[in-house]
Formats: structure tokens, sequence, C-alpha cells
């Protein structure tokens, strides 16, 4: 007997089968297809462009469900924010399904749901998701006043993608304040990864968002962001329970700093540096990246404390240095 084909509008069986031209993400097993119409399904509504319309096919062993969220998100241009308890293999298969049905069929399918807060897609538990959108009446709460916050000039917008598998949320939430120029703190209930994949969003959106899927709270004081427990955040504050702090962060590397190789000698290795991920505005791009355990939050121009390396250029898809151990440039993609 053969398998149902996928339906527009709902989850289906996985299905023999081909369509169209496929765009492969994360090697043959998860695909975006862009498919040739098939008269078998209703018409997209006219007007809405044709990446909105998701049509996806996992293997039978099924793909991360993080993977797939990514997926959907970079194919539609939007921004979403998955909370660490969504997580596992699912398979799956749909054709010309509406990215944000999509998104929530897909979280269906590990007992989560979609919060839409402006442009961020919020991925995660639906009642701690709705509980936290409706704790503060203006997007950042203030301890004083009305909690109006002024919108941001479209070029400090922020950007940021972290991997899959998500980044430490406290590393997060520092490279974006490092970046945006804001004093951040946070006290020892923000802890875990959370996966992130925004574009042109103001910092307080995206602080704001990032804490709310992690079932944390926000407060701004005398211009500090406070994320943490609702009990740290409410009547009188007592600041010493909040740090700017991540452990594993550094400035500086335990090793010697090696201007290059005399002449005769082979040259040294480079530096075993990686980059996990990157984010900023139009204006300024910050980079973290990590040597020898250590971490390293760093923008164009900034030197690691013994001059070991230093940052030339960030961009989206990586990072340009100058590696004082081989005593040359260099460029280190997104890992």
């Amino acid at each position: 007997m053969s398998q149902p084909k996928p339906v527009r509008g709902a989850l289906a069986p996985l299905a023999s089968g081909s369509c169209g031209l496929a765009i492969a993400f994360s090697a043959a097993f998860l695909s975006i297809a862009l498919c040739d119409h098939n008269p078998a399904y209703p018409q997209q509504e006219a007007g809405r462009p044709a990446n909105e319309y998701i049509s996806l096919r996992t293997a039978e062993k099924g793909e991360d469900i993080r993977n797939i969220l990514n997926v959907i998100a970079k194919q539609a241009g939007i921004n979403v924010l998955i909370d660490k308890s969504v997580a596992g293999r699912v398979p799956i298969a749909f054709k010309d399904l509406l990215y944000e049905n999509a998104l929530r069929e897909v979280a269906k399918l590990k007992n989560a749901d979609v919060v839409r807060d402006g442009n961020i897609f919020m991925i995660g538990n639906e009642k701690k998701l709705a509980e936290m959108m409706n704790r503060s009446i203006s997007p950042v709460a203030q301890q004083q006043g009305t909690g109006e916050i002024s919108f941001p000039d479209a070029s400090s917008f922020l950007s940021m993608r972290t991997a899959a598998s998500g980044e430490d949320i406290r590393l997060v939430l520092k490279t974006l304040a490092i970046n945006a120029g804001k004093e951040l703190l946070f006290d020892k209930s923000v802890c875990g990864k959370i996966t992130v994949a925004l574009r042109d969003v103001d910092f307080e959106s995206a602080v704001r968002d990032i804490s709310y899927v992690n079932g944390l709270d926000i407060r701004k004081v005398d211009g500090k962001y406070l994320v943490g427990a609702e009990n740290n955040l409410s009547g009188n504050i007592d600041m010493k329970n909040f740090s700017s702090e991540v452990p594993g962060v550094s400035l500086k590397v335990d090793i010697p700093a090696r201007a290059g190789a005399s002449a005769g000698a082979p040259l040294p290795p480079p530096l075993p540096l990686r980059v996990s991920f990157v984010a900023g505005c139009e204006n300024k791009k910050t980079a973290v990246m990590s040597l020898s355990g250590k971490t390293f939050i760093l923008s164009a121009g900034v030197a690691e404390e013994t001059s070991v390396f230093k940052v030339l250029e960030v961009n989206d898809n990586g990072v340009r240095i100058f590696d004082a151990q081989t005593g040359r440039e260099r460029v280190i993609a997104i890992q």
C-alpha cells in the first residue's frame, strides 16, 4: 500500500516520490524544496512571497527538531528563539505550508507552541510563554515610571544566529549587550542554552524575548538591564544578586605569543581559534570566539590582551584575524 502524500496545512507521513528543485541543508537528510506547483494542493494566496510557503521532508529516521525550525526560519527570513526544552528528532513531510503554520505544526510534535511577539517567534512551553508575555505592560518593565521605550534607529538593530545546538544564554545576552553598548546583569537562575536566529531586531526586544522564552523576567533599573527570576526582580531589588560575569570569558590566552618563525624554520601551526557566532548591527559586529578553553567577545580592531591575535574584520560569515603565531592574516568561518 502506498503512503499518503503530504498535505498542505497539516503534517503527513513520509512519502516516496520527488519534486522540482531542492535546496539541501546540513547534508542530504534535510531539504527545503522549491517545488513545481501540484494542482492537487490549494493555490497559494495571491501577493504572498513564494518563500513564505515551505515544503520540507526529512528521512524516515527524522532530524533534530532545532535544525528543522532553523531551516524554516532561514527560508522564510524570520526571527526565532527556541527554548532548551524543545529537543529531539522528528520525521516530517509537508508541502506548501505557510511558514507560521509550519513552525506551529513542527513544534506540536514536541508538545511545544509558538508565541509571536512582533517579528520574533518564540518556541517553547505555551503556558510559560503566555505567562511571561502577560506579566509586564511594557516591553521592558521599569522599576519606576511608565516603562515606555523609545523606538530605536534602524541602524542599531541587531542580528544573531547561533548553531542549532544552542549557546549559553549568558554568553548570548552578554554579547548582545556589548555590541549594543548596554549594561546587562543576570542572576544565578540564568543558565542553560538557547538557539537564536534573529535579524534586524532592537536590543530590548531581543533581550526581553530571549528572557521570556527561558521563563526569566527582565527589568530596567537606573539604565541597567536586569535578567533573572521573578522573585529577585520584585520589590526592593538587591543588586548583589546580579553579575555580568560569564564563566570562561576572558581577554587573555594562556600561551606565549610568538611573532612568527625564524628564517629556515617551519611555520608554527595557526591558533586553533573557533568562531561560535556573530552578533551585531549595521555599524558594528561582535564575534564570540574560543581558544584554549576560554571565550572571547571581540569586535573589529580589538586584540586579545597579549596580542596573540587581533580581530581585523567581523561579518555575518566569520572573522578575519591577524594570527601572531604565524605572522599572517586568515579568515575563520563560523563553526
